[in-house]
């Protein structure tokens, strides 16, 4: 059986995207795959755990979807061996279920605090292989390769750089290469910064602005990667809205032309300020093209200074993005080598 483990440098570096991307990879060559969240948010839920395993087809039927080994704040509070050791006994019970088995492990800091043996242990006992994912969003500068190596030594198959900028991106493999080499620390490649896994859908931007839907919460899961204000333009509305798709439209709701020209091309949502509610007409186009609408009271600036925190909200949890980042990882052209994770 494969058993990977993969933890990252600090919360937020990617290895929830890393593990599932790496799941859905195994599952297309027809390998019966489970992953396995050690540790949760709360006693009775976890977000990442819960999308996990709904995308890898676990039901509530599978032993490894019903285990819980503890919550974050329970495992800062617990002596590490007895963390360890109950991890090792719950990846026994479900390790002969899969061909191969991910566990998504703690990032080996957290609030400042060391977790790092507790990811060396649960690795070197375990004998899974293990990889950290360490995110170039948050600066590079202060990767220690050599207490790295001293650290994991041989139990570690390396370490991935995740959300590298393209701009330096090369100088990144360059330096990051020669550093890893000269610790003797496997770097398995640089993954490149891709702003599509910031999207977020109209769900969560309905939640995100507090809105009142006006149609289409059915249809509110796809991923928006554009936002065009929708004001006095000089251009015709189908020249300017149509330059981009897959968007949302912010517009006054008392502005049914407006609204109109947005509905006329590709366009994924409208927002619709100043606590309007739509005509008529353009209720009845929106519905009949199943572009969802929602409303706000706050005004057109003050909405799309307020989409600007988004970012605080965007999550691994869509299908689509699972999709991008496996991309990432094996389309044609990566420098990425992982075939060295699984037999």
């Amino acid at each position: 059986m494969n058993l990977l483990y993969v933890t990252s440098d600090i919360p937020g570096s990617g290895k929830t995207l890393l593990s599932l991307a790496l799941a859905q990879e195994r599952i297309r060559l027809n390998e019966k795959v489970g992953y396995f969240k050690l540790m949760w948010d709360t006693i009775d839920s976890d977000d990442d755990a819960e999308f996990g395993y709904k995308l890898t087809g676990q039901t509530s039927n599978d032993s490894v979807s019903t285990l819980k080994v503890m919550t974050i704040s329970e495992m800062l509070s617990c002596n590490e061996d007895d963390v360890v050791n109950l991890v090792l006994d719950k990846i026994a019970t479900v390790s002969q279920t899969f061909e191969t088995l991910i566990i998504e492990g703690p990032s080996i800091s957290i609030d400042g605090r060391d977790l790092t043996n507790i990811s060396r242990k649960i690795i070197e006992q375990s004998g899974a292989k293990g990889v950290i994912v360490i995110s170039g969003a948050k600066g590079l500068d202060n990767i220690d390769w050599l207490e790295l190596n001293k650290t994991f030594g041989g139990f570690l198959s390396g370490v991935l750089l995740n959300s590298i900028t393209r701009y330096r991106f090369n100088e990144t493999v360059r330096v990051m290469t020669e550093q890893s080499q000269k610790s003797n620390m496997r770097l398995l490649g640089v993954i490149p910064e891709d702003r599509r896994l910031l999207a977020v859908t109209m769900l969560e931007i309905s939640s995100y602005l507090n809105c009142s839907w006006v149609n289409g919460c059915d249809n509110s899961r796809h991923l928006i990667h554009n936002f065009l204000i929708g004001g006095n333009i000089m251009d015709s509305g189908e020249t300017y809205f149509g330059a981009i798709d897959n968007k949302v439209v912010v517009v006054r709701g008392d502005r049914p032309d407006i609204q109109l020209a947005a509905l006329s091309t590709s366009t994924r949502g409208l927002i619709l300020t100043g606590g309007f509610e739509p005509v008529e007409y353009v209720r009845h186009e929106a519905s009949a093209l199943d572009v969802p609408m929602l409303i706000v009271n706050s005004t057109t600036f003050e909405t799309v200074e307020a989409l600007g925190g988004l970012i605080k909200v965007a999550n691994s949890h869509h299908a689509e993005k699972i999709e991008m980042f496996r991309d990432l990882l094996f389309d044609e052209g990566a420098d990425i080598n992982l075939s060295g994770l699984f037999n």
